[in-house]
């Protein structure tokens, strides 16, 4: 990281802890600084945003740092799987992983985060989606899921309309785009 992202980051840490939301938007990352945790140690962070960065993976730490989170921006990075224990954020109403290399639907997610509402899985790589793991959980808070832009398959399609109870965004398969580089 420049001087300047170093610098833009230690200002976005310091406006976290007196408004308990972490903004780390545009700032380069390649990954979560180990400094963020030590800067906002004095912080009660619901809301972080690392959308539009360079994030390849999110460390375990995050989650167990930021248990408060009830908004998680993770859009527009280069992340190929999410943390195993992002099922710690158990405030977390919407995540944000939009924009990705997703190639699994998150299924911890889905099915352990109680208050989750909204989950935006829009333009990844996500082909299969486990129809047990949203029958189970549509009896949770989920209302909304967008898949749009993923390259789903015929049958995972089919399930996804006979869902009931969460609002599910799918694109018609010639609609999809996904830039597989």
């Amino acid at each position: 990281m420049a001087a300047e992202e170093v610098t833009r980051v230690v200002h976005r840490c310091e406006q976290a802890n007196e408004d308990g939301k972490l903004d780390l938007s545009r700032c380069l990352l390649t990954s979560f600084p180990d400094a963020v945790f030590h800067l906002t140690r004095q912080a009660t962070v619901e809301s972080c945003d690392l959308s539009h960065n360079e994030l390849k993976k999110l460390t375990l730490k995050f989650a167990k740092k930021f248990t408060l989170l009830t908004v998680l921006d993770l859009s527009a990075n280069k992340l190929e799987s999410l943390p195993e224990n992002l099922d710690q954020l158990t405030s977390l109403r919407k995540l944000d992983a939009s924009n990705n290399c997703l190639r699994v639907f998150p299924v911890s997610v889905v099915s352990n985060l109680p208050k989750i509402e909204e989950l935006n899985l829009q333009n990844n790589r996500i082909s299969d989606v486990d129809s047990q793991s949203l029958v189970s959980a549509s009896g949770n808070s989920l209302v909304d899921i967008n898949l749009e832009m993923n390259p789903l398959s015929t049958e995972t399609r089919i399930i996804l309309q006979n869902v009931s109870d969460v609002n599910i965004k799918i694109s018609e398969p010639d609609d999809d785009y996904n830039s597989l580089d």
